[in-house]
């Protein structure tokens, strides 16, 4: 009577693909920032939303990748039949049917229980959670590889002044644990709706797709989330511009913390 638990592999595999291009993407900010940052504001625009397009295209193979397998997970358990099972070691099967059907009754109630109910398992574990993979795979994949660009990213604004350090400190948090698993989900689940590639044909359309994804994705990171939490309370701590709303210059710390 003990509940049915079903860890697909491919879950793993998805989880290696989102890190590895976070650590991608991010390894290419890094290389680059430094050589375009003196050009101003429009280099930290492209050279992050060319990166972030890096991450978020993975994410959507990643997406694609583990849809297709949960799929074939699926049709797999619904026809499944256990004498057609495959044995490492053929001198296994005869002892492994024995315990079967001392267990079940025999493999067609075996197989009744696989299609029945652990297939409704599967079906209810998959329809239980609104993204497709949930939050700890995209912590995993995404916020634990982001700490390390955490730390560096903060070690640039080391000497500016303190409001300057929180605003960044509190941009930076959601970045990591927040903006990026967002999107990087996003891209997952938009990529998990496209269609297998047939041919060369197909695969070019896969590939465009898959960018097309990227693009979109990073369009919503760099002009939404970078412009509101970071370029905006950053110009507030740095500028006077809080006076031009009738509040004292001295208080542009606060405010861009606010924001």
């Amino acid at each position: 009577q003990a509940p049915v638990q079903l860890h697909p592999l491919r879950l793993s595999v998805a989880t290696a693909l989102l890190a590895s291009f976070f650590v991608l993407g991010a390894g290419l900010y890094v290389g680059i920032y430094p050589y375009v940052a003196p050009f101003g504001i429009g280099t930290f625009y492209a050279a992050s939303f060319s990166c972030s397009a890096v991450v978020f295209g993975g994410s959507a193979v990643a997406g694609h990748d583990f849809a297709r397998q949960r799929s074939a997970l699926v049709e797999h358990l619904s026809a499944f039949d256990a004498r057609s099972a495959r044995c490492y070691c053929e001198a296994d099967r005869a002892e492994i049917v024995v315990a079967i059907e001392r267990m079940y009754g025999g493999i067609d109630s075996f197989n009744r229980m696989v299609r029945g109910k652990i297939m409704r398992e599967v079906l209810s574990s998959l329809s239980r959670q609104r993204g497709l993979v949930p939050y700890r795979v995209m912590a995993t994949g995404v916020v634990l590889p982001g700490i390390g660009f955490f730390f560096f990213a903060v070690s640039w604004f080391r000497h500016a002044s303190l409001a300057t350090q929180l605003a960044f400190g509190m941009y930076m948090v959601t970045f990591v644990a927040c903006a990026m698993p967002l999107l990087a989900g996003w891209s997952l689940e938009q990529g998990s709706r496209l269609p297998p590639c047939d041919g060369p044909a197909g695969l070019r359309r896969f590939w465009r797709s898959h960018l097309s994804i990227g693009l979109q994705s990073a369009s919503l990171f760099i002009f939404g989330h970078a412009s509101a939490a970071f370029i905006l309370p950053l110009a507030v701590a740095n500028t006077a511009a809080v006076e031009r709303v009738g509040l004292p210059a001295s208080v542009g710390g606060a405010v861009s913390l606010l924001l």
